[in-house]
Order: structure tokens, then sequence, then C-alpha cells
């Protein structure tokens, strides 16, 4: 009799044991199959939202303002060489104490002036055994300014005092324009974002009553001008600025009914 009673026991257990399980697992098919959006051809998901029963369309506009930049920041240098490492940085900050003087004669002052890198590396001899034969001193400099007609002769001028490296000039916008771009960048691809909704509503024969989510994204694309070749710069430096873009993308989840 107390055998019998155990295993009945134990069969108890078992069964309630896995009809949790069954439950458990149920209930996760459940919830993801609700958090499920099925995706159409034209990329726009359609379906249930996180919530059971909530009805959704996504998304994505895009907006682009194209502008004229109003900052320069140019990134040139100097380097030296010579036999001892105390020789090769003399050398390096006369010339590049020339070249800063000479671009604050063109009206230029301390604030426009900030240190890129100094590097100072010992030089080896190709044949074998190698040994040191002198020390390379590189120091660069990057130069912001707002007058963007200044750019060819800032160059001129500074390879002209002495600069033996020009790295690049990038068109950029300060950070009053970049933000007043920023925000109408975001508004046009907010405007796209609810024009593509409002045609695919009308085309499913559904109706758009508020906005469930919304994820932004926003990059600058500024032009770049490459590296210059000392042997290439001759007086004066034609230097064309070019034209910036603001790029937003706008993500929204509508809801609908």
């Amino acid at each position: 009799m107390f055998e019998m009673d155990v295993r009945r026991e134990y069969l108890l257990t078992t069964l309630f044991v896995l009809s949790l399980v069954v439950g458990i697992f149920a209930g996760y098919l459940i919830a993801n199959q609700q958090q499920l959006k099925p995706i159409n051809p034209s990329g726009v998901a359609l379906g249930l939202g996180s919530e059971e029963g909530l009805k959704t369309i996504v998304v994505t506009g895009e907006g682009v303002v194209t502008t004229e930049p109003d900052l320069v920041e140019l990134s040139l240098g100097v380097q030296t060489f010579a036999e001892s490492a105390e020789e090769a940085l003399r050398l390096n900050s006369e010339r590049m104490n020339k070249v800063v003087e000479s671009l604050k004669a063109l009206g230029l002052s301390e604030d426009n002036f900030k240190t890129g890198s100094l590097t100072l590396s010992p030089q080896y001899s190709r044949e074998e055994p190698h040994s040191i034969v002198g020390y390379r001193a590189t120091n660069t400099i990057i130069i912001k300014f707002t007058d963007l007609s200044m750019a060819g002769k800032v160059i001129d001028t500074a390879v002209s005092a002495g600069a033996n490296r020009v790295l690049g000039i990038y068109f950029k916008l300060s950070e009053e324009k970049a933000a007043e771009v920023k925000v109408e960048a975001l508004k046009l691809a907010a405007l796209d974002a609810k024009a593509k909704a409002e045609s695919i509503a009308s085309a499913l024969d559904v109706e758009i009553v508020g906005v469930y989510k919304v994820s932004e994204s926003y990059m600058p694309v500024y032009p770049v001008r490459g590296g210059f070749d000392i042997a290439e710069l001759k007086a004066e430096t034609p230097v064309f600025p070019g034209e910036v873009q603001g790029r937003a993308s706008v993500q929204v989840e509508f809801l609908i009914k």
C-alpha cells in the first residue's frame, strides 16, 4: 500500500513538472509571436508593436542639407634631420617658430593654432649592422580660421617660412552653423518619414493615430583636400572649399488602426 502511494505521488509530481514546462514554453512562443513585425518588400515593418494588440508601421526618413562651410582647418608641419637629437629638435623649433610668426603677420593669433603632434625618432643606416645615423624631428600644427579666402595664402606663407609638410585642409562648419544644419536635416528626415507612412497607410486603407517610437542618427559630410606635394605649391595655391552636407536619418514607428 505504501509502495503504491509513493508511485502515485511520483507520477503526480512528474505530470506537474511537465505541465509547468509546457506552459512556460507556450508563453514564450506567444510573447515572441506578438513582437514579430513581418517585413514587406519595401522595407516597411507592419504588424504588432511591443504591446499586445498594438498595430504599427515602421518607416525610415532621410534628410540632407547642403550648405557652404564657414571654417577652415589646415594641418601642416616641419620635419628636420640632424646627427643628434638635440640638434634635430633645435632646427625644428627654429623653423616652426618662423612659420608661426609668418602666419601671425597675416592676422592670425595664438587662438588659431593648436599642436597636432611632436615626434623624435632615430634613423638607421640601410647597411648591416644597422646603426643610428641621425634623428628626425617632426612637429605638426593645426590652424583654424574662418576666412576661407585666406586658405591658399596661409599655405603659401607657411611653406615659404619653412613648413615642408602640408597634410591636408578641411572645410567644416562652426558649432553654431553645424547645430542649425543638424536641426534642419532632422526636420527634413522626420517629414520624409511622415510622408512615407501616410502613403503606405493610404494604400493599406488604415489610419495613422499617433507616434509610438522615434530614433534618429546624424552624420556631417565634409569636403577634404588631401596632402600637398611641396613641389606643386606655387603662389598662390588655388583652394576651393566645396560644400558641406548634413545627413540625417529618422526611424519612426507610427500607431495605426
